[in-house]
């Protein structure tokens, strides 16, 4: 699926799946050089990511594009302006980030697009083409696109997506990347956590002292003591 001198160019949304496919080609890719005898590396691959952003849609994706950054890997960031009629049509939406990964993957020299679908996204397509068309189809995951010079994988296809969420949290993704994230903002806000700490406050129950105690009665059964709010 993955050959020497390969340029691979990963999709990145903002869900768990695509950054799980992309830590486990970069550990990969470490792996394979550190193997590797020749100087040039001419037998590992490279990788970049895109980012597609929709004008539209109601999350901020900046933070993740500073978290790549912080990675250390290539990554290009599109922007993409639609109109009212593409807003509605998730058919068009997908087209559109189709052309525009394509675009990005011509213009700077990748021969291989990675995509993040997993065992389950196969089984769940393999089933509507079933149940919908009578037909035994599914998603393809190492296959050339004819005419555009580019072949698409999708190495997570034999994992399922428990896993992937599994190894997300074991690895501490989401807290390195929400760390990333507040390191991001905070150097174009110097102010941000006197305002988060405004925005939290409230929540803390520090008014009180009484509004948050130690329940003893199972405490000394327990390594750590319990906790509970107190009772009005």
């Amino acid at each position: 699926m993955i050959r020497p001198g390969d340029k691979i160019l990963v999709h990145i949304s903002d869900g768990k799946s695509s950054m799980a496919l992309l830590h486990c080609l970069h550990a990969y890719q470490e792996l394979l050089q550190q193997e590797s005898t020749d100087q040039t590396n001419s037998n590992v691959f490279e990788i970049g990511t895109v980012v597609v952003a929709l004008a539209f849609e109601n999350y901020e994706l900046m933070p993740l594009v500073n978290y790549l950054k912080a990675l250390g890997v290539t990554n290009y960031y599109e922007k993409q302006h639609m109109n009212n009629y593409c807003s509605h049509s998730l058919d068009l939406c997908s087209s559109l980030k189709q052309k525009v990964i394509y675009n990005v993957a011509r213009k700077h020299g990748y021969n291989v697009l990675a995509l993040a679908q997993n065992l389950d996204d196969m089984a769940i397509s393999f089933l509507s083409s079933v149940f919908n068309n009578g037909s035994i189809q599914t998603m393809e995951a190492n296959v050339e696109l004819k005419g555009l010079h580019l072949r698409l994988i999708r190495p997570l296809v034999f994992c399922r997506e428990a896993t992937i969420e599994d190894f997300v949290s074991a690895s501490r993704m989401e807290q390195t990347r929400l760390k990333d994230i507040l390191a991001a903002e905070e150097s174009n806000n110097p102010h941000l956590f006197n305002s988060i700490i405004s925005a939290i406050s409230p929540l803390l129950h520090l008014s009180s002292q009484s509004d948050v105690i130690l329940d003893s009665a199972n405490a000394g059964q327990c390594r750590q003591p319990i906790w509970k709010k107190a009772e009005n």
